[in-house]
């Protein structure tokens, strides 16, 4: 029996504006370190090598002398043979980032260029299949395919990257699409025996034989992923068995609520504050309700004050949640002269006809911005 890690779309070096700044740098170097934890994991389960299929780098524009560098040390952390495909994000060209690599990279790595057979271990063969372009004009396996290989005397993974026709029906017209018809059957006629995908990012069984899997993206990237955050250790027997083993330190997340009144308000920052390592936490709030303007301010200034404990925390959808004008005072809030005309220039544009949203959220900034001048003088 051989055991092996399958992992894909590590995205090495992927910006992440959409974070907070503090935790842009942080979050670059956890997915550099979470190449280490491969290591761990191989140690661990006694995997023999590892693959990567595809997206190992974010893109081919990566810096090469930090990014890439480092990258490549993590690799050789690994102590065991790793191979690494071309994706889509980093595909093969003249200005290709694994141009670099070749000339860099350690003695356990093999960057698969094209589908060549690789011996990983006695017995087991490593074929990959790379993008050689951003915009292939054929299933991104038919090279492997084509090799014609013989279904006797050895065992075979097959590495490639991109979007199966099965998962993805909409797109089925698409030349880029891996055909699952093609790939069962050249599983079913014994000329590979697992099929190690990348591109989609959340752990994903494919087709119906049990040797079809995206092992999803070891770290989160985005919102709209359903399963990240694992490996996938492979026991290629004659049953071939899969286990998808959590890796990721992240996680990004969609708190909804409810807000009606300050109560509701003063519930959800509690939640908030009883989150777990925030720092490694992406959230945004999707809200749905309705406040007055005093109370949406209390709500974007208990955003403001906990923003700094996440990686990101946002109220990132409001659409459904409505700022009632009503029962503002200002001369509660001390409103004179010029503020006093603009709070009522908006307090008439945000209760005329159906209301203007963008007069009700100045309101709101009026509101908050007013507020904390009073406190700070007090």
């Amino acid at each position: 029996m051989t055991r092996f890690l399958h992992t894909a779309d590590l995205q090495l070096g992927k910006a992440s504006h959409f974070l907070a700044p503090e935790a842009r740098d942080r979050y670059r170097q956890d997915r550099i370190d979470a190449v280490r934890s491969l290591g761990e994991v191989a140690r661990a389960e006694s995997a023999e090598f590892v693959v990567v299929a595809g997206d190992v780098f974010d893109s081919n524009d990566v810096d090469r002398a930090t990014v890439v560098r480092r990258s490549l040390d993590a690799f050789a952390d690994l102590r065991v043979p790793v191979y690494l495909l071309p994706g889509n994000h980093d595909h093969l060209g003249i200005r290709s980032v694994w141009n670099f690599v070749a000339a860099n990279a350690p003695a356990n790595v093999t960057v698969l260029t094209d589908s060549t057979p690789h011996l990983a271990v006695a017995g087991v063969e490593v074929v990959g299949a790379p993008w050689t372009s951003k915009r292939p004009l054929q299933d991104p396996l038919a090279a492997a395919y084509d090799l014609g290989l013989p279904a006797e005397g050895i065992r075979r993974v097959l590495v490639g990257h991109g979007m199966v026709d099965e998962i993805f029906p909409v797109d089925r017209i698409d030349q880029r699409m891996i055909r699952l018809a093609a790939l069962e059957s050249a599983l079913n006629e014994g000329r590979f025996h697992y099929a190690a995908l990348g591109d989609r990012h959340s752990f994903t069984r494919v087709g119906h034989s049990g040797r079809v899997f995206y092992p999803g993206a070891p770290e989160p990237t985005s919102w709209d992923e359903t399963d990240p955050g694992h490996v996938v250790l492979v026991d290629l027997s004659q049953q071939v068995e899969v286990r998808a083993i959590q890796v990721g330190q992240w996680t990004f997340e969609t708190v909804e609520a409810t807000l009606d009144s300050t109560l509701d308000v003063d519930a959800l920052e509690r939640r908030l504050k009883d989150i777990a390592r925030k720092d490694y936490r992406a959230i945004r709030i999707v809200a749905q309700g309705s406040l007055t303007v005093g109370e949406r301010a209390r709500l974007t200034e208990a955003i403001f004050e906990l923003k700094g404990s996440f990686g990101q925390l946002e109220l990132s959808d409001a659409e459904d949640l409505i700022t009632r004008p009503e029962h503002v005072d200002p001369d509660d809030l001390g409103l004179v002269g010029y503020q006093r005309r603009a709070y009522e220039e908006l307090l008439a544009g945000a209760t005329a006809g159906g209301g203007d949203d963008i007069a009700a959220e100045a309101l709101v900034l009026l509101d908050r911005l007013v507020r904390r001048s009073v406190r700070s003088a007090a």
